[in-house]
């Protein structure tokens, strides 16, 4: 009878790590959607900026009154700042990349 009861823990030990093991194979593909959509949203945005300045350049080019050159340059600079923004996120994970392949080898 004792044997039978170890016998039946040691399934739900095994059953228990099965979960676990699922359970965290969710969370690290959870995590990878969630990084993933960070990373689109900030490409998203970059372009969308820089979309808002070529229009706004466009738009003085053409003579539209509403458009005034200090708006130009805020649209250009705002448009600069978020590419910027972009490329520093893009090198610290080449940077964080090559330093785990680096510990890996």
């Amino acid at each position: 009878m004792v044997d039978n009861i170890n016998f039946d823990a040691s399934k739900l030990i095994e059953q228990a790590q099965n979960i676990n093991q699922q359970q965290a194979g969710k969370q690290t593909a959870a995590h990878d959607d969630s990084f993933k959509n960070m990373v689109e949203s900030l490409i998203s945005e970059v372009d969308e900026a820089q979309k808002t300045a070529d229009v706004s350049i466009e738009n003085l080019a053409k003579g539209d009154e509403n458009t005034s050159i200090q708006e130009v340059v805020s649209k250009m600079n705002e448009a600069e700042m978020a590419f910027r923004l972009m490329k520093e996120v893009r090198d610290k994970l080449v940077r964080a990349y090559k330093d785990v392949t680096s510990i890996q080898v």
